[in-house]
This record gives structure tokens, C-alpha cells and sequence, in this order.
């Protein structure tokens, strides 16, 4: 196996077309990680010319390594059993040569198949809406009271912006919504860079009534598929249904250019019964997404250093006033221990 950057990866890239494979293995999205001081790349099987995009961070004390996205092999997804086969020798080359301490759990946006050995996981579902369905029946498969809340937003005068003149509204919600949750928000500053990096695709809408912002959403997209990134939504909607009229207007928009897929992320299994998390996922089935199951993993190869870092951590959010919340892996696994 090895480690290179996209720049060195050309020939293993060569079969895939930039706009027909995930964000994850473009260059635009490399140039991103780059500029935020990490070191995006992919882990090759060369004898099968098996690719996956990885990113590694060095933090004062780990040096973390995060899977992007799961491996492909001529733009193709492999088979459950090859699929963890790289994975568990990935994880030995990982070890043995990049010195790397962590292998963190990776976005909510795919899963695997299966888990590989010895590492820690939960099972873990995917959102997605096939895009390539025509809009008509994309609209018929919602809820009815979904339909009907859209609807009714867009006669009272509903207006949804696109664009780069929208991020400071978007992050006025984003970031009330990830506060009102307690939970960690991206920073402004990161995602103009994002937005503005040369080549990237994005949707950054936020749907207004009478002026008034209420619903946003931030959606990167190849061809391949488009992914809700991040999300935010006012306290008091006078118009119920503004962010799903605001989410329904962009899956519209990514249709009309040639989008594939819309992932909605993740769902979790067996989620705990009244919490914010079962809200966020009823909220997306009203948009009736297929779920692919599998799992998410994360492995530390470092146990003693990482324990440190993570009460290193815990100790910092505490001053902050950021509440530390479990990944999703820790969370089930306590849940059910």
C-alpha cells in the first residue's frame, strides 16, 4: 500500500472523471484540506488499484487520520468482503508507516459495509434521493403534510437565495442552531475559503419570508452527488415549512445541473427516543430518502496518548462552555454496554 497526494495519485485517478466521483477525491476539495493546514490524500492498494481518500491532521499531540469515503476501484464501489479486506490491511499500513495515533470516525455521510477487526464501531445508516427520478415523483414520495408545508411556503411569498452574498446569513443560522444544541460550528472565516476555493461547487441558500431568514443550507456537489454539509433553521417560523421548502428549491437546482444523488447524511440506529437526534432524522424521512445500512469505525492505535488528548479536550470545551457530546460510536456503544 501507499500514502500520496493527489498530485502523485494521477495514474490511479486517471479512469475517474473529476465531476463523475465524490467531492471527496477532487482536487478542489484537496486544495481546501491543504489550505486548512492538513494533509489530504489517498491510501492505494496498488496490485488491486483499490483508492480511498483520506485526510491526516497533526495536532499538538495525535497525529489523526480520517477515511473521506470508502474505497473505489475504477469509480466502482467493491464488494462487502473486499471492502473490509482493505480496510483491516489499510489499518496495518497506517500503523506501521504513517505513525499515525488515531483513526477518527469519519463524516456521517457514508458508511461501510462491514466493520473491519479490532476496530470500534455501530451500525449506521445513510439518507439519500435519487435525483435522476423526475421531480415530479421525487415531490409525490414526500409526506403529505411535507407537500403541503412546502406548498403553502412558496404561496405565502416564500423566496429562496443562492450564492456567495448569502453566507453571512447562512451563518447566522448555521451557527444560532449549532449553539441553541450546544455543539461545535464551523467558523465563518473556513467556509468562505470552502465556498471560494477555486473549482468548488456549493449551494449556499437560505430561504427568506418578508425579508426575514428562517431556513439555510450548505450543499457541496460533484455530478456524483451532492451532500448536506451543514444546516440551520430560525427558533420561530411564522411560515412552517421554510426549510424544507429551502431544502426541496435546492434539490431542484442540483437536478437541473446534473446531479446524481442528494445524501441528507446520517441515521442513527436505535436513536434514543425524544432527543434532538430522533427530531433531526424525522425530519428527514418526511423527505422519504432510501437508507443504506452499514457502519461506521474508528480505531485508536495510540490507546494510552489518545486518552490523554481526549480529557485534554474535554478540559478545553469545558472553558469554553462547548459541550463534549460522544462521537456517534462512543454513544452506542454506552448506550449499549
Amino acid at each position: 500500500m501507499k500514502f500520496l497526494a493527489l498530485s502523485e495519485a494521477n495514474s490511479f485517478l486517471e479512469l475517474f472523471s473529476e465531476h463523475h466521483v465524490p467531492i471527496f477525491f477532487t482536487q478542489p476539495f484537496h486544495a481546501y484540506e491543504k489550505n486548512m493546514g492538513n494533509h489530504p490524500g489517498f491510501i492505494i492498494d496498488e496490485n488491486k488499484n483499490i483508492i480511498a481518500p483520506v485526510k491526516i491532521r497533526q495536532t499538538k499531540w495525535l497525529r489523526i487520520l480520517q477515511f473521506l469515503y470508502f474505497p473505489l476501484k475504477e469509480n466502482e464501489r467493491l464488494d462487502e468482503e473486499t471492502e473490509k479486506t482493505f480496510f483491516e490491511q489499510a489499518m496495518i499500513f497506517i500503523s506501521e508507516q504513517l505513525n499515525i495515533d488515531r483513526i477518527q470516525q469519519p463524516l456521517t455521510l457514508y458508511c461501510v459495509r462491514q466493520a473491519p477487526i479490532h476496530s470500534r464501531y455501530c451500525p449506521f445508516g445513510i439518507y439519500s434521493i435519487d435525483l435522476t427520478l423526475p421531480e415530479n415523483v421525487i415531490f409525490s414520495r414526500f409526506s403529505e403534510s411535507t407537500r403541503r408545508q412546502i406548498r403553502n411556503a412558496f404561496k405565502a411569498s416564500a423566496e429562496i437565495k443562492d450564492g456567495a452574498s448569502e453566507l453571512t446569513a447562512f451563518y447566522d443560522l448555521y451557527h444560532s442552531t449549532m449553539k441553541r444544541q450546544r455543539l461545535w460550528a464551523e467558523s465563518l472565516s473556513n467556509l468562505k475559503t470552502f465556498y471560494h476555493t477555486p473549482g468548488m461547487q456549493v449551494i449556499c441558500a437560505v430561504g427568506y419570508h418578508c425579508d426575514l431568514p428562517y431556513g439555510a443550507a450548505f450543499i457541496p456537489f460533484t455530478s456524483y452527488a451532492a451532500y448536506y454539509y451543514y444546516g440551520g433553521s430560525a427558533v420561530n417560523l411564522k411560515v412552517p415549512g421554510m426549510m424544507k421548502a429551502t431544502l426541496w428549491d435546492c434539490m431542484r437546482v442540483l437536478k437541473r445541473r446534473g446531479v446524481k444523488l442528494f445524501v441528507l447524511g446520517g441515521a442513527r440506529i436505535d436513536v434514543v427516543a425524544g432527543s434532538k437526534y430522533e427530531n433531526l432524522q424525522f425530519f428527514k424521512e418526511r423527505f422519504a430518502p432510501y437508507i443504506e445500512e452499514g457502519f461506521l469505525w474508528k480505531k485508536d492505535l495510540h490507546s494510552l496518548r489518545c486518552q490523554l488528548y481526549d480529557k485534554g479536550v474535554k478540559i478545553k470545551n469545558r472553558l469554553n462552555g462547548i459541550e463534549s457530546v460522544p462521537d456517534i460510536i462512543d454513544s452506542y456503544l454506552k448506550n449499549h454496554s
